[in-house]
């Protein structure tokens, strides 16, 4: 019976081990795929990138909620891409089957031949109608811009 035992607890770590992997990997997809349709400028694309129950931004220490329509109207009219982005040094950790925390940082330079500006970054992306969505998102800029 013990050992009947020790093959479940065995079968079942590797199962999660198994899940935690895929989030992961899903997520290192959503990311590039989310830098990509930032240099694109791909507004329509980042929206639905952000969980339909909205989002909450943190910068600065400064806490807001968003709705999910009001995402969809400020990446409408008010945001602007950037001429360059890179991440940096992404890590990814899975909360469970359904979320995932990526840290790291990224670089943003907001016209051409700028310098970037470096940002830490932390998101907590979830998992929504079978794709991760962004749930949290913190951008904090951390330096001058960075020669480059």
């Amino acid at each position: 019976m013990r050992r009947k035992l020790l093959l479940v607890a065995m079968l079942f770590a590797g199962a999660v081990q198994a899940l935690a992997g895929d989030i992961a990997a899903q997520a290192a997809n959503f990311m590039d795929a989310y830098a990509q349709d930032l240099v694109a400028g791909n507004r329509n694309a980042i929206t639905n990138r952000y969980s339909r129950r909205g989002a909450i931004f943190l910068s600065g220490g400064k806490k807001e909620d968003v709705s999910f329509s009001q995402l969809a109207d400020d990446y409408a009219t008010a945001w602007k891409q950037p001429s360059s982005f890179q991440w940096q040094q992404l890590a990814y950790e899975p909360l469970g089957e359904q979320a995932i925390l990526v840290t790291g940082g990224f670089l943003w330079a907001a016209k051409p031949n700028a310098d970037p500006i470096a940002f830490t970054y932390a998101a907590i992306l979830v998992v929504e109608a079978g794709e991760l969505r962004i749930r949290f998102e913190d951008e904090t800029p951390q330096s001058e811009p960075v020669a480059k």
